[in-house]
C-alpha cells in the first residue's frame, strides 16, 4: 500500500512538473510582435482553455493596467477615451457597431461578416453563400461546394480582418448602395443579379 502511495504521488509530482514545461511553451504574438511574459506569469492550458495574463496582453495593446487591491479588481484602460471616437458602420439607418474603411476612392470597405449576416441575408432571404477568404458569393439555397455559378468580388485583408469592396458587389451586380459618409449611413438595396 506505502509503494503505491509513493507511486501516486511521485506520478503526480512529475505530471505537475511536465505540466508546468509545457505551458511554457505557449506563445502570444500582437501585431506580429512577440509579447514576452514574466517567469511568474505565465501562460497555460486550464481544463481546455488557453489563460493569457491580463497585464502583458493589455500592455502589449498600448492599455494600462492597475490593480485594486480593495476591490480585488484589475483595471484596464485603452489609449481611446471612449467607443465614440470610432466611427461604425450603419446599415439602412440602423447601427451595426462594425468597423469598416474607406479604399482609396473612398468608397466603403465592409467586415465580411458584416457583409455576409447583415447585408447578404437581407437582400437575399431565399438564400446565399459567401466564401469570406476568396469573396466568393453564391445565390440560392444549394450548397456551394462544385458549384462555379458565383460571383467573386474584390476582398482585401486590412489589421488581420477581410473586408469586402462594396464598390466591386455593386459593380457585379450583387446589390446597389448609396454612401453618406457625414454620417457612415450604407444605404443598400438588391443589385440586377436578383
Amino acid at each position: 500500500m506505502r509503494r503505491a502511495l509513493v507511486g501516486f504521488v511521485v506520478g503526480f509530482i512529475l505530471a505537475t512538473v511536465l505540466t508546468a514545461q509545457a505551458a511554457t511553451d505557449i506563445r502570444l504574438f500582437v501585431d506580429g510582435q512577440e509579447v514576452v511574459f514574466p517567469k511568474e506569469a505565465q501562460p497555460q492550458i486550464i481544463n481546455g482553455w488557453t489563460m493569457i495574463p491580463a497585464r502583458p496582453l493589455a500592455e502589449a495593446l498600448g492599455a494600462t493596467v492597475t490593480w485594486d487591491s480593495e476591490t480585488r479588481s484589475v483595471k484596464v484602460t485603452s489609449q481611446r477615451s471612449t467607443t465614440s471616437e470610432i466611427p461604425t458602420l450603419k446599415i439602412n439607418g440602423e447601427d451595426t457597431r462594425k468597423r469598416f474603411w474607406l479604399d482609396d476612392d473612398g468608397e466603403p470597405m465592409v467586415y465580411t461578416g458584416t457583409f455576409a449576416h447583415e447585408i447578404l441575408s437581407m437582400l437575399y432571404p431565399e438564400g446565399c453563400s459567401f466564401l469570406p477568404t476568396s469573396g466568393k458569393i453564391f445565390l440560392g439555397k444549394e450548397h456551394p461546394q462544385g458549384r462555379t455559378d458565383f460571383v467573386e468580388v474584390r476582398v482585401e485583408i486590412k489589421e488581420n480582418t477581410y473586408y469586402v469592396s462594396m464598390a466591386d458587389a455593386q459593380a457585379k451586380g450583387i446589390l446597389r448602395y448609396t454612401w453618406d459618409s457625414s454620417t457612415n449611413n450604407l444605404t443598400v438595396r438588391a443589385g440586377i443579379s436578383r
